[in-house]
Order: C-alpha cells, then structure tokens, then sequence
C-alpha cells in the first residue's frame, strides 16, 4: 500500500473521532522531523513542534522538547499552543481568571505543561512572555515570571504530566547542546520512545530491556549521521513492537521499513500528518 501524506486540516477532526482505551494510542507525525501528536483516553501531548499552524493541532495537556534546533523547536509555535491549551483547561474546569493564581498556590491544580531539556528550558525562561490578558495583574506575573509551567529536565529524570509519566533520556546527537530523548508512558498503559534524530547508542539496549516498548520512533535521515541504517539499529536495539520511521523522507522511512524486517521487527511507516491507531 502506497504511504500518503494527508493535509494538516484532517487531523484534529480525525482525533476528535477516535476513541482510545486501555492499551491504546492515536498518533500523528506531522512534519519532516520530530514533531508527533498522541492522543490518550483523556488528552493529547505534542513532541518538537514545528512546521504546523498551531490550529491544526489539538490543545495538548503537555508540550515535550527535546534540543534547541529550530527545526524541533518554534518558540511562537508553544506559545501558541500553550494558549490554546490554558483556554482549554479553564474551559474544563470552569476556572475563573481571579481563581487562578489562588488554587496555583495552593498546588490544587496543574497547568498545561511545557517540558524541554536544559538549553531549550533556558531560552524559553528568557524569551517566553504568555500574555493573558488578565484582569489581575499578580496572576500575570505569577505566570510570567514563576513559569510554573515550565519543567527542566535532564537524563535520569521522571516527571508526571497529565496523561502520561515521562522518563527522560540520552540523546547523541552531538550539534545540539543537552539533548534528550523521551520515554513516554500514557495512563492508558502504552509504551513510546521518543528518540529525537539522536544516532544509535548502547543505552538504548539497556531502554529496550528495562521497558516493553510498544512504539519506537526512529529517525532515518535529515540530521547529521542519520540514516535509514542508524534508525534500523535503534529499533534492533529497542525492541519495539512497532517501530516508526520519521525525520526524513519517504525513500529512507521504506528503506528502513526493509531492513527491519529483517530482524522480525514490525515498521510503520508513517505519512505526514495522518492519524494512526495503536492497540
């Protein structure tokens, strides 16, 4: 079956008609490079945003960075995003604007959250000003200036978001500063690793054997160093039940297809912005 690419315009409508349970993930790739929406029984997170109208993606509960490159990493993008998804959690829970600051306080409620590596983590402390447009001022400094919805992370941490735990990882991928790669577990109980378009490394046996990996996005060309031959060997180290290769074009995501195949490891190979079902 020919792999086709379909328009950004479809996917929040095809989302919004999948039904995901127990065991369950819809996904997404929606550029050249590492930018993947998934969808859990209760909400959405976004991985290196770029490249995409920020309308054509659902208000996600968590935005994951991995590296400063701007192809994995559009600062007027997560805004946007972020926006879309604060709207959207104080439509959910009926949060008034004067309500905010309070229960942020208290620690009775979470924000969307954006989760980056240290170097993006840093830019996006200097350069991001979310403007609320608030009708009380300290809850816009609050936010502006406590960023409690920012989270710093580097390899050997875990954090929670809304509808998945995160482990985070090594990435080699030596242009960027202090990459990183993402294990993500959704609340619905599936496995995905994130690599980024990090190259093969010996740690990610030891991901493959601590963790059952249900999805391993693979990088297959684009970055320097990568091709379909370096993707194939992370999936052979990991594992996967399925591995997906993205971060290139067509002729190297079914090249790497083959070759896989080879090891008895199940590839998908994704086109752009088309929603899979996983489960």
């Amino acid at each position: 079956m020919s792999v086709r690419d379909a328009s950004p315009a479809s996917m929040k409508p095809l989302f919004s008609t999948t039904t995901v349970g127990r065991g369950q993930l819809a996904f997404a790739w929606f550029n050249d490079y590492s930018g993947v929406v998934m969808k859990t029984s209760s909400g959405y997170l976004v991985v290196d945003p770029f490249g995409v109208g920020a309308i054509y993606l659902p208000a996600p509960q968590s935005i994951l960075l991995t590296h400063e490159h701007p192809d994995h990493f559009d600062i007027e993008l997560v805004r946007e995003l972020w926006l879309a998804a604060y709207k959207r959690w104080r439509q959910e829970y009926a949060i008034d604007e004067e309500e905010v600051l309070p229960l942020l306080q208290r620690g009775t409620t979470r924000l969307p959250s954006i989760v980056a590596d240290p170097t993006t983590y840093q830019e996006l402390e200097e350069e991001l000003s979310i403007h609320l447009q608030r009708r009380r001022r300290s809850s816009e400094e609050f936010l502006e200036e406590e960023h409690p919805y920012l989270k710093r992370v580097e390899p050997g941490d875990t954090v929670d978001i809304d509808v998945a735990t995160v482990h985070v990882f090594d990435s080699n991928h030596p242009p960027a500063a202090t990459p990183v790669t993402y294990l993500i577990i959704t609340e619905d109980g599936v496995t995905v690793y994130h690599t980024s378009d990090s190259l093969p490394f010996e740690g990610m046996r030891d991901i493959g054997q601590r963790f059952d990996v249900d999805i391993c996005f693979c990088p297959v060309g684009i970055a320097p160093g990568v091709t379909p031959e370096t993707g194939a060997k992370i999936a052979r180290l990991v594992r996967p039940k399925v591995a997906v290769p993205y971060h290139g074009p067509l002729a190297a995501r079914e090249k790497f297809a083959k070759i896989v195949s080879r090891y008895k490891i199940k590839a998908l190979v994704p086109g752009k912005c088309r929603v899979y079902a996983f489960g």
